[in-house]
């Protein structure tokens, strides 16, 4: 045993460093993701009215061209009265997609049950394939937040989509200026 032990040893790093290069380049050379031009936005909703302006903001967003519908999406923790808040939810969701379809935007609505709602968010735009997630922002942080971390740094993880984070406090049409705040070299993306 001690002999078998002391081969393996020797030959185990030899074996790993010519099998694992192969591998390395087999898996470099398959895409992870599908890589096409098609836009797939996503809004998470988590009430009615801090969604509203979020699906105006899609409606803007959207691009005429695509055939892809708006994701509108709803994460409702996991609990025992989980089935209330999805059916409450779901009623949210599809009054969203009614004003969307007024905007003759295509829409799909979207609950997921989960931990937390970054691990939901983060999930959903994982089997939606979408590449840009709206999520609302309100600039301060709970006691929780602190401690674990806010939504905002666990959506910052997953870089493969654009977030975009925004703050409405007044209807969009009504808006003299708009931040945007760009990563340097952002103009070569």
């Amino acid at each position: 045993a001690i002999m078998m032990i002391f081969v393996s040893c020797f030959i185990a790093p030899t074996v790993v460093d010519r099998h694992g290069r192969a591998l390395a380049l087999v898996t470099s050379q398959s895409p992870t993701e599908l890589e096409d031009d098609t836009q797939r936005l996503m809004v998470a909703c988590k009430s009615h009215a801090s969604a509203t302006p979020l699906i105006d903001l899609a409606v803007l967003l959207h691009d005429r061209a695509s055939k892809q519908p708006v994701q509108t999406l709803s994460v409702v923790q996991e609990g025992a009265d989980a089935a209330d808040e999805v059916a409450a939810a779901e009623e949210m969701l599809d009054r969203h997609v009614a004003a969307l379809a007024a905007a003759e935007v295509p829409a799909q609505p979207v609950t997921r049950i989960d931990l937390n709602p970054a691990s939901g968010i983060i999930r959903a735009r994982r089997e939606l394939r979408a590449t840009t997630v709206i999520v609302g922002w309100r600039m301060r942080e709970s006691p929780r937040e602190r401690f674990f971390g806010s939504m905002l740094e666990h959506l910052l993880r997953d870089r493969h989509y654009a977030l975009v984070l925004c703050r409405l406090v007044q209807p969009l049409n009504t808006n003299r200026r708009i931040l945007l705040a760009l990563p340097p070299n952002a103009d070569l993306e």
